[in-house]
């Protein structure tokens, strides 16, 4: 399995986009589409019934707005906290933040500070705060946010993370700040170095990497290959002994 830095996951993005016309739209989609079906899993499974989602000025935040969709859709209650007021956002983020006010699903702002969420044992808190580009160390009302979200956590909730843990670095797994720990880490198209290095390893749960769409030949874009060696990958590797082989 293949596992990328940020640059490396901007440059897939980008021949994806530019190379084979792929819509920014359609991997956004494909990207929240993947965080509904994770949220899903661990409210249906834990009896919840709330969602809220934490969703930052990116892109991001468009893959949590397109999740709150899904999950809205399905039935559940959702909620969205941004943390820019709704028309500050811009690109393809604000069209799906549109699709939510036009679905009249209830959205909040981070003004003078991070608004009151309810939530119980067994719901889910949705991390679409920061992706893959952070490079320095969180402060103000983004770490707010993210100690808010872990607030969250500690009273029972879920917490999906989108790409990755907020706050971590995607290459070193090195927390900038703060970081969000998750109980699931939906990461896309390929895995993220900071998802495998401590801490971020630790912070980010359970991790699986969903199929966004992307073409296989993005990889042509990238150098040198670092990948993840599995148990499986690994006795695939070595010969079968024989019955009656001894040391």
């Amino acid at each position: 399995m293949r596992v990328l830095t940020a640059e490396e996951m901007r440059q897939c993005d980008r021949s994806a986009i530019e190379r084979f016309g792929i819509p920014g739209l359609a991997l956004m989609e494909s990207a929240g589409h993947a965080v509904a079906d994770a949220a899903r899993e661990r409210i249906e499974s834990s009896g919840g019934r709330r969602v809220v989602v934490f969703a930052g000025p990116g892109n991001n935040g468009g893959d949590g707005f397109v999740a709150a969709r899904y999950l809205a859709r399905a039935g559940f209650a959702v909620e969205v906290v941004t943390l820019r007021p709704p028309e500050a956002y811009s690109g393809d983020a604000k069209v799906y933040l549109e699709v939510l006010r036009r679905m009249d699903v209830p959205l909040s702002t981070c003004d003078d500070a991070i608004p009151a969420v309810e939530v119980e044992a067994g719901d889910v808190v949705i991390d679409a705060l920061l992706g893959t580009g952070l490079s320095r160390p969180v402060e103000g009302r983004v770490r707010d946010a993210i100690d808010y979200v872990n607030a969250l956590g500690r009273r029972g909730a879920s917490v999906v993370a989108v790409d990755l843990p907020s706050g971590l670095s995607a290459d070193t797994g090195q927390v900038l700040g703060a970081a969000v720990q998750a109980d699931v880490t939906v990461t896309f198209g390929y895995l993220k170095r900071g998802l495998l290095l401590h801490p971020g390893a630790a912070l980010a749960g359970t991790f699986r990497v969903a199929d966004i769409g992307l073409p296989a030949e993005v990889e042509e874009v990238l150098g040198p290959r670092c990948d993840l060696l599995t148990e499986e990958r690994i006795a695939a590797l070595r010969p079968r002994r024989p019955p009656d082989a001894h040391k």
